[in-house]
């Protein structure tokens, strides 16, 4: 549930941040999503980013703690 929320913010930060860029970039005063499909392929893309990110994440610090803790249960 935490993912799925940091997922949306990221995802709409991450818009905000690819607009930015491209308008500094190309010569356009503001971007125009004219068909809400695009704006919604886009949310997407970066939902599924940051939440494959996220869940790697999650699952490197599961192992790392998991390690850890059979390292002291061993001694």
């Amino acid at each position: 549930m935490v993912r799925i929320t940091a997922s949306l913010i990221a995802s709409i930060i991450l818009l905000i941040v690819q607009s930015t860029i491209i308008v500094a970039v190309k010569p356009y005063d503001y971007i125009v999503y004219h068909d809400l499909s695009l704006l919604a392929g886009v949310l997407t893309i970066n939902f599924v980013w940051s939440f494959a990110i996220l869940t790697q994440l999650k699952n490197w610090i599961t192992s790392h703690y998991n390690e850890r803790d059979s390292k002291l249960h061993n001694h």
